[in-house]
C-alpha cells in the first residue's frame, strides 16, 4: 500500500508498505510502527514532533531512506525493541531538542549516511543493543556527544566524520567488544575528549585520525582495549588512563613523539623534542594524579546529588499520588521531567513502556529508590524488582507478578514483547 496524503501516519501489524514523501510535522510523532515489518520510509518531513519524527517499536527489516527529520523534541528517529535487519540511510537527523538518532535495544542495526548534526543531546545515542553498524555518517556541533554508546556489544563504528562536538567525540560506557576503525575522516576538534572509554573493556580502536581534542582517548576503568595504527597527533594528551585501567595496548600510534617500542610488547621508550625524559614522565604522572582526583571528588558529588535527590522523593511521595493523567500530558508535550516538573538539562531519560520524561537524576534516583515509573508503575530498569517504601520508610520489593500489574494511570498499557527475556539473556 502507498499513502500518499497522510498528515501522521500509525502503522500496527503492517508489512510490505511504502511511506514517501509526505510532510508529518507539528504532531506527536511523525510516523509510528508497531511490529511491522518491510516497510520503506523514504523522503518524507518529519519535523517539530513533540516527541518523535520517526519511531519503530519491535519491528523488522524495514527501511529509511533519506528522510528529513529535524526539530523534534525527543529525537529525529527513535527505534525500540527492533531485533533484526532495519536500515537507517542517509536521513538528515539534525536539530533535535536531544538525540538525532536514538536506539533502545535493537539489534543488527545499520546507521549509514546519516547526518547527525547540532542536536543538544547526543548526535547517534544506542541503549543496551548489539552488533550493530554506524558506518559513513557526518555527527557534528552536537552539545554533548557525537556516538554515545550505553550497555552496547559488538558494534561496528567505521568512516564517520566525528567532529566539533561539545564534549565528547565517541563515550562508550559499560560496553565491550566494540570496534572503532578507519575514521579517518577525521574525530576531531571535539572539546573534551576524542573517545572516552569508562567500564569498557576489550574494544579495538585501529586506524582512525583522532586529532585536536583536549584529550584523544580516555580511558576511566578501561582495561584490555587494543589501540593500534591512529594518528593522534595535535590532542593536549594523546591518551590518558585513569582508575583502574590496566592491560590496554598500543601499537604503531602516531603522537607527538617519537617511540620504538621493545619486542613482545615489552618496554618503551619516549622522547619530546627539547624535553627530557624525566620531566615528560614527571609531567604524565601529575596529570593523571589529577585527574583521578578530579574524578573521584566528582564521582562523591555525584553521590551526593543522588542521595539528596532521594531525600526530596520521599518527600514527594505524596506529591506522586497526587499525580493526575493531565500532568503526564502536560510534562511530555513540554519535555519536562515528570518527577521535578521542570525543564530537562542535559541527558533526557525515557521510560520505554509509556515515554514519561525523566532528567538524568530524577532517573538515577527514582530507579535505586523506587525502580518503578511514576508513570505507568513498570520497572524503569528490567533487570532489577520493583521497591515500594510504606508509610513508616521499609522497603517492599514487588514480586515480578506484581511488577507486572499496570498503575491506574496507565490507559493504554503496552507490554516488552514476550522475548525480551530471552533477548536479554
Amino acid at each position: 500500500d502507498n499513502f500518499s496524503k497522510a498528515g501522521q501516519v500509525i502503522l500496527i501489524n503492517c508489512y510490505d508498505s511504502m511511506i514517501s514523501n509526505l510532510n508529518v510535522s507539528y504532531g506527536s510523532i511523525g510516523i509510528m510502527l508497531h511490529r511491522c515489518n518491510n516497510i520503506t520510509i523514504s523522503n518524507n518531513n518529519a519535523s517539530a514532533n513533540t516527541l518523535y519524527g520517526i519511531s519503530l517499536e519491535i519491528c523488522y527489516n524495514n527501511t529509511l531512506l533519506e528522510n528529513n527529520v529535524t526539530y523534534n523534541k525527543v529525537a529525529g528517529i527513535n527505534l525500540y525493541f527492533c531485533y533484526d535487519n532495519n536500515t537507517l540511510l542517509g536521513n538528515n537527523a539534525s536539530y533535535n531538542k536531544n538525540y538525532g538518532i536514538a536506539v533502545y535495544w535493537s539489534n543488527n542495526t545499520r546507521i549509514s549516511e546519516n547526518n547527525a548534526n547540532q542536536n543538544e543531546n547526543s548526535g547517534i545515542y544506542l541503549y543496551d543493543s548489539y552488533h550493530n553498524n554506524i558506518t559513513g555518517n557526518t555527527i557534528k556541533f552536537n552539545l554533548i556527544c557525537g556516538i554515545y554508546l550505553e550497555i552496547c556489544n559488538y558494534t561496528f563504528i567505521s568512516g564517520n566524520t566525528i567532529n566539533e562536538n561539545q564534549d565528547i567525540g565517541i563515550y562508550l560506557l559499560n560496553s565491550h567488544n566494540n570496534t572503532i576503525s578507519d575514521n579517518i575522516d577525521t574525530i576531531n576538534g571535539n572539546a573534551n575528549q576524542g573517545v572516552y572509554l569508562e567500564n569498557s573493556d576489550f574494544n579495538i580502536i585501529s586506524g582512525n585520525l583522532i586529532r585536536f581534542n583536549d584529550i584523544g582517548i580516555y580511558f576511566l576503568d578501561s582495561s584490555n582495549n587494543t589501540i593500534i595504527n591512529n594518528d593522534l597527533r595535535g590532542n593536549g594528551l594523546a591518551f590518558l588512563e585513569v582508575g583502574d585501567s590496566e592491560g590496554n595496548i598500543f601499537d604503531n600510534n602516531l603522537i607527538d613523539t617519537t617511540i620504538s617500542g621493545g619486542g613482545g610488547g615489552g618496554g618503551s621508550s619516549t622522547t619530546v623534542e627539547g624535553i627530557p625524559f624525566e620531566t615528560l614522565v614527571f609531567i604524565i604522572l601529575l596529570v593523571s594524579v589529577a585527574t583521578a582526583v578530579a574524578g573521584i571528588v566528582g564521582l562523591k558529588k555525584y553521590n551526593t546529588m543522588i542521595r539528596e535527590k532521594e531525600k526530596e522523593i520521599e518527600i514527594l511521595k505524596v506529591e506522586k499520588g497526587k499525580l493526575t493523567q493531565d500532568d503526564i500530558i502536560v510534562t511530555k508535550e513540554n519535555l519536562l521531567c515528570v518527577v521535578h516538573k521542570g525543564a530537562i538539562k542535559g541527558f533526557t531519560f525515557v521510560c520505554p513502556e509509556c515515554g514519561t520524561f525523566y532528567c538524568a537524576r530524577c532517573f538515577d534516583a527514582v530507579k535505586k529508590l523506587e525502580n518503578a515509573c511514576w508513570s505507568c508503575g513498570k520497572p524503569l530498569d528490567h533487570s532489577k524488582p520493583i521497591k515500594t517504601i510504606d508509610d513508616k520508610g521499609k522497603i517492599k520489593i514487588k514480586s515480578k507478578k506484581e511488577a507486572g500489574k499496570p498503575s491506574s494511570m496507565d490507559n493504554t498499557p503496552k507490554k516488552a514483547p514476550k522475548d525480551f527475556k530471552a533477548y536479554k539473556k
